[in-house]
């Protein structure tokens, strides 16, 4: 658990511009100077903080390398989102005025070299309309022709894959929109495409790592990994997936496939691909709910491609998180049977004893609900997350019994 006062930074981080220019400022003189910059701003001391700027200043330098035109999309999801895309004010104490940071981070990232970047805002049949909102902002900035506002309803039912396969818009949580948006950036002739989320708890000013690596070794695909040493990953106190009862779901999630995944952090929002790789991967989705991720990393691994996996910091933004309309435990549900459902669609071997555990003792949310509410079983207790998704953390036959134990006689 993190302490008070680097919580209260990390709150700074996300709402507060002038902090998060003085990040930036560090960052360039991080960069000017090799690391060898006096910084005097205390809060810049902080872990998570100290690590952001070094990874923005390497961030700047690797852009700052490339020689010749480059047009790079960067594609985010817009979901119940209006509060976090406005200013922090009176009546909106938590809102990040986030599409403006990401026009300003870009900016500040891809300034004085030949990349050409554009935003692609997605509306995810928001209940609030979030497209209206981006529209706005946009239009009274000074970036009005770098953004693309898109709504997934305009163009559904759809004709053609992937989003031909969306039965209804209630069945895309994030991925019929992110796949719209790649899309779109495809057809606009991009040579990269990414995607993030909605709010400040990535800083855009990393994927400038994750262009450098792709263009230094013409990769295919780039996933950011929050969790190597050079990363940093700070979960919000209030986030449930932080607790140990909920490293189950995460535990089994990742053992369903025994073969090493070709994307390591899977929920990863840091992710770059070459456009035309990119294009007919979202062709291949099947799952749009709050599995995407999962079938996007199985597809990859389908196709045996390097994926590399650079650090990058990621800052929890969960006050005004969409995870709280949707409910944890419907969320968890979903990625669990996404895994299963997007192994098979892409061939993708799983172990048939865990599955079998999760499809006739969990087949629902409320199975999951009652699961958790039962408490961790002593191998999750204190558990880190290297040791997620390893036979000798928990087998699949330890798994049933505590199941069935936690649950009652169902078996």
């Amino acid at each position: 658990m993190f302490a008070a006062a680097e919580r209260e930074i990390v709150h700074a981080y996300l709402r507060d511009k002038q902090f998060q220019d003085t990040i930036l400022q560090a960052a360039e003189a991080v960069r000017i100077t090799g690391g060898h910059a006096r910084i005097d701003e205390p809060r810049l001391q902080s872990p998570p903080i100290r690590q952001l700027v070094n990874i923005l200043a390497q961030s700047r330098r690797e852009v700052l390398a490339i020689d010749r035109p480059i047009r790079v999309a960067i594609v985010f999801a817009m979901w119940k989102e209006v509060r976090r895309l406005l200013p922090a004010s009176g009546d909106n104490p938590l809102g990040e005025d986030c599409l403006m940071r990401k026009f300003e981070w870009l900016d500040w990232l891809f300034a004085g070299t030949p990349v050409d970047w554009h935003l692609y805002a997605v509306d995810d049949d928001c209940p609030q309309d979030s497209a209206a909102v981006a529209e706005r902002i946009g239009r009274q900035s000074a970036y009005a022709d770098r953004l693309t506002v898109l709504r997934l309803s305009d163009g559904f039912p759809y004709a053609t894959l992937p989003l031909s396969r969306l039965a209804s818009l209630a069945d895309s949580v994030k991925g019929g929109a992110i796949a719209l948006g790649v899309l779109a950036a495809a057809q606009d002739g991009c040579d990269y495409i990414g995607f993030t989320d909605c709010d400040n708890s990535i800083h855009v000013g990393q994927f400038g790592l994750c262009l450098g690596v792709a263009l230094r070794n013409q990769a295919l695909a780039v996933s950011g990994e929050r969790l190597s040493a050079e990363g940093f990953i700070f979960w919000h106190e209030e986030r449930p997936t932080a607790h140990d009862h909920e490293l189950l779901v995460s535990h089994m999630r990742q053992m369903l496939v025994p073969e090493k995944m070709a994307i390591s952090d899977l929920s990863s929002a840091l992710k770059l691909f070459d456009a035309s790789y990119f294009r007919r991967v979202v062709e291949r989705l099947t799952v749009f709910n709050f599995s995407f991720d999962e079938d996007l990393a199985l597809i990859v691994t389908h196709d045996r491609i390097p994926v590399y996996e650079p650090p990058y910091v990621f800052l929890d933004s969960f006050e005004e998180s969409t995870w709280h309309a949707h409910g944890n435990h419907k969320i968890q549900h979903e990625r669990l049977m996404g895994v299963l459902a997007a192994a098979r669609a892409n061939g993708v071997a799983f172990d048939p004893d865990l599955a079998d555990t999760i499809e006739t003792l969990l087949p629902t949310h409320h199975d999951l609900e009652a699961l958790l509410d039962a408490g961790a079983p002593p191998q999750m207790v204190g558990a880190s997350e290297e040791q997620m998704g390893r036979p000798e953390t928990m087998n699949p036959r330890e798994i049933r019994a505590w199941v069935t134990k936690a649950l009652g006689a169902r078996a």
